[in-house]
C-alpha cells in the first residue's frame, strides 16, 4: 500500500514539474507579476511599436520582443503559434483589443492553474501522511507477525534441559531415586550411559542434544559424571524450566502487545483510506455536476445569443423593408400624375412607417404591435406605382389608419 501511494505522489508531483507546464501558461504566471493591467500593458506595448507616434497593432515581431521579456523560451516558433492562435481574423496583425482579451484570459488560466497547483500540493501533502501510515502499519503488522512466530518457535521446539525438567516436574519425579536408578559404572555415569538413561525417559530426546546436555552437566571436563554431580545438575532443570515459563510468558505479552498495537493502527487506516476514497467520490461529482452546469450554462448562453442573433437579423431585415416601403412611398407620392387621394395615402403610410422607426425601442409587447403596423403599411405601398391611382389610392385610404 505504501508503495502505491508513493506512485501517486510521483505522478501528483508531475504536474507540477515547470517542464510541463505551456507557453500560454508560462505567459500567464508571467502577466500575473506585471503592475499593469492587460489593457495598459498592450497599450504600452502598441505604444512601444509605435515609437512615440500614434498607438497602432502589434505586429509579430512586436510580439515576439515582448512575449520574452514575460516568458523565458528560446523556441521562436511556439510564440509565433500563439501569435497565430491570437490572431482570429488571420491579419497578420492583433488590434489592441483583442490582444488585451486574449492576455486577460491567459491571466485567468494562469490563476485557475496556481490554484489547482494548491489543490495538488495540498494532496501530495496528504498522500505523504498517508503513505506514512501505510508504511507504519506495516512495519507494526511485521512486528507482531515476527513476535508471533517467535512465541511458536518458543513453545515448539524446547530444549532438552526444559523438556526434561517438565518430565521430572509432571511425574514429581525425586532426583535421588532417579539417579540411584540409573546405569552407571562405579558410581560414574559415562556419556553413553547417560544418552541411554535420558532416552529411557524422553524417547524423543536426540543423541546430539542428549550429548550436549552431558558436556553441559560435567562441569569439571572429567568425561564422566559422579553420582553427586548427576544429582546436582538434574537439580538445575527445575530452575531452567522456571526461566523458561518466565521467558514463554514474556513473548506471549510480547506477541499480545505488538498484536492489540498492529491491530489498532490497520483500523485506524482503514478509516482513513475509507475517509479518502469517499472524498475522492464525492470530488469526482461535484467535477461531473461542475461540467454538467458548464455545458448547461454554454448551452444557454449558446441559444441567447443565436436568439439575438436571429433578433438582429430579422430586425434589419424588417429595417431594411421599412427603407425599401420609405423609398416606394417618396416615389408614389411625388410621381406625375398621381392623384391627390394616392398622394394622400402615400404621405400617411409615410408618417406611419416614421412613427414605427421612432418607437422601437418601446415597452415589451410594443414590437408585435409594430410588426402588425409594418405588415399593414407593407400591403398598402405594394400596389403604389406611378400612374393612375383611382384604384389603388382607394386600397392605400382603406388599409391606412
Amino acid at each position: 500500500m505504501g508503495d502505491e501511494y508513493a506512485l501517486a505522489i510521483e505522478a501528483e508531483e508531475a504536474k507540477l514539474d515547470a517542464k510541463h507546464k505551456t507557453i500560454e501558461v508560462r505567459l500567464g504566471e508571467g502577466l500575473l507579476l506585471q503592475p499593469l493591467k492587460a489593457k495598459e500593458l498592450v497599450a504600452s506595448w502598441a505604444q512601444s511599436a509605435s515609437k512615440g507616434g500614434r498607438a497602432s497593432d502589434i505586429s509579430k515581431m512586436d510580439f515576439r520582443r515582448h512575449v520574452r521579456k514575460l516568458v523565458d523560451e528560446p523556441d521562436v516558433r511556439k510564440i509565433d503559434a500563439l501569435f497565430v492562435a491570437f490572431d482570429e481574423d488571420g491579419g497578420g496583425s492583433l488590434d489592441l483589443e483583442e490582444l488585451a482579451v486574449a492576455l486577460r484570459k491567459l491571466q485567468d488560466e494562469a490563476r485557475a492553474k496556481q490554484g489547482a497547483d494548491c489543490l495538488v500540493e495540498e494532496r501530495v501533502t496528504c498522500l505523504r501522511s498517508r503513505m506514512a501510515s501505510a508504511y507504519k502499519v506495516a512495519r507494526l503488522t511485521a512486528e507482531a507477525e515476527e513476535a508471533e512466530q517467535q512465541l511458536e518457535s518458543f513453545t515448539t521446539n524446547k530444549s532438552l534441559a526444559v523438556r526434561l525438567g517438565a518430565y521430572m516436574l509432571a511425574k514429581n519425579v525425586k532426583i535421588s531415586d532417579l539417579v540411584n536408578g540409573w546405569d552407571s559404572t562405579d558410581g560414574e555415569v559415562s556419556p553413553k550411559q547417560f544418552r541411554k538413561n535420558v532416552r529411557a525417559l524422553l524417547a524423543d530426546a536426540s543423541a546430539e542434544e542428549t550429548d550436549a546436555l552431558f558436556v553441559m552437566f560435567d562441569a569439571d571436563g572429567g568425561g564422566t559424571l559422579d553420582l553427586d554431580e548427576l544429582k546436582l545438575a538434574l537439580a538445575t532443570l527445575k530452575d531452567a524450566l522456571k526461566e523458561d515459563e518466565k521467558e514463554l510468558a514474556r513473548l506471549r505479552r510480547k506477541s499480545a502487545s505488538l498484536a492489540k498495537t498492529a491491530k489498532a493502527a490497520q483500523l485506524e487506516f482503514r478509516k482513513l483510506h475509507k475517509a479518502d476514497e469517499a472524498e475522492a467520490h464525492a470530488k469526482v461529482e461535484a467535477e461531473e455536476a461542475a461540467k454538467a452546469k458548464a455545458a448547461a450554462e454554454e448551452a444557454m448562453a449558446k441559444a441567447a445569443k443565436e436568439a439575438k442573433e436571429a433578433a438582429a437579423k430579422k430586425a434589419k431585415e424588417e429595417d431594411n423593408a421599412l427603407y425599401e416601403a420609405k423609398i416606394k412611398l417618396r416615389r408614389a407620392s411625388t410621381a406625375s400624375g398621381a392623384s391627390s387621394a394616392a398622394a394622400a395615402a402615400a404621405a400617411a403610410a409615410l408618417a406611419v412607417l416614421q412613427g414605427l422607426a421612432a418607437t422601437k425601442d418601446r415597452e415589451p409587447g410594443a414590437e408585435m404591435n409594430n410588426c402588425y403596423e409594418k405588415k399593414t403599411v407593407m400591403d398598402a405601398v405594394e400596389p403604389l406605382a406611378p400612374g393612375p391611382g383611382g384604384a389603388r389610392a382607394a386600397r392605400v385610404s382603406r388599409r391606412s389608419p
